[in-house]
């Protein structure tokens, strides 16, 4: 009776066994480095690479084939999942990294809406420099900052989804929205929040943390209105003859400043006060008002004129409002010779 021939590896077997390394210390490393592959040095700056590739294609697009003032208040949906480095020792996500995820949310947003406008306005800054011999500065967005209100925690290697749009903006900021959570798309297919999709039951959405940022244009050390920048993108309607001509002028570093962080002109604000338009806003109910205003705007029928533009222009503002009083914390610094608990 002949003994039975010697066993074989399958063939999927022999191409690991080629290509990985058999010191398990190795292959310890190596897991380690695919489960935190966004926590690994020069990440981060390739995701903002890749947000960078992607929405420029997807700027050029909107402003060929759809212009107008429909995407300016749509959100933007990027998906991440929490790498174990991220975690703090409640084996939660930390706090500290929600920022690094915002940034790259926040880039798409910019350069999809905002991409063409802003070299436009480059262009058309750097022209008026020349013949004026002016200021010579480049052209830059740069983040004011921001502001977060965080709910619930993230656990290791769970997915999460990210809503960034357009709040509002005024004479000198331009505000955005953040909401990380899940529950609020269905997919590819699906028809987004409130909506499921065929065979699924309703679900109520999980809210992770709420977030504000603003952003301001800059020519060197002047000030671009953000008005400016989004109707040289083609995201606003024709403004009406009776509202006036608007905020479209820089502005230099010594522009008079308006309550809630914007520039007047010539000593006339630009843009209508936010505050004759507002609810009665506290930072209690501030969560609860954000939370509604970062999700999609419902489009509903008619067209987007001004007027509808400026009214949802308003109701972003209410959360900047509440928000802009974080800015009185820098005058909370404690005097010279007071007692203090320690340096270290």
């Amino acid at each position: 009776m002949s003994s039975p021939g010697p066993s074989h590896p399958l063939p999927l077997t022999r191409s690991l066994r080629r290509y990985l390394p058999t010191n398990p210390w190795k292959l310890l490393a190596i897991l380690f480095a695919l489960l935190n592959l966004k926590s690994l040095p020069f990440a981060w700056h390739l995701r903002l690479l890749h947000g960078l590739l992607l929405r420029t294609h997807t700027s050029r697009h909107r402003v060929a084939h759809s212009p107008g003032p429909r995407p300016l208040f749509a959100p933007i949906i990027t998906t991440t999942r929490t790498s174990p480095l991220e975690c703090d020792y409640n084996l939660h996500k930390s706090n500290s990294s929600y920022f690094s995820d915002f940034d790259v949310g926040r880039l798409h947003l910019l350069v999809a809406l905002l991409g063409h406008g802003v070299n436009i306005t480059a262009k058309e800054l750097a022209a008026s420099d020349s013949e004026r011999g002016g200021n010579k500065g480049g052209f830059y967005v740069a983040l004011g900052g921001v502001a977060t209100n965080f709910k619930r925690e993230i656990k290791p290697l769970e997915k999460v989804e990210c809503w960034t749009r357009v709040l509002s903006w005024d004479g000198k900021w331009l505000v955005l929205g953040r909401r990380a959570g899940k529950g609020w798309w269905w997919g590819k297919g699906g028809e987004g929040v409130g909506k499921q999709g065929e065979g699924e039951e309703e679900r109520p959405p999980v809210v992770y943390a709420s977030a504000i940022a603003k952003y301001v244009c800059k020519k060197g050390r002047v000030t671009v209105p953000p008005e400016r920048v989004l109707r040289a993108s083609k995201l606003l309607p024709v403004r009406p003859e009776e509202v006036g001509k608007g905020n479209e002028e820089v502005v230099d570093a010594d522009g008079e400043e308006m309550n809630g962080g914007g520039v007047a002109v010539d000593g006339v604000a630009a843009m209508p006060a936010a505050e004759a338009a507002l609810d009665s806003v506290t930072p209690e109910k501030a969560e609860e008002v954000m939370g509604a205003s970062v999700l999609s705007v419902d489009d509903g029928e008619g067209v987007w004129d001004w007027a509808r533009v400026e009214k949802e222009r308003l109701r972003g503002m209410r959360i900047a409002q509440v928000y802009s009083d974080l800015d009185g914390l820098s005058a909370e610094a404690p005097k010279h010779g007071s007692m203090v608990l320690g340096r270290s």
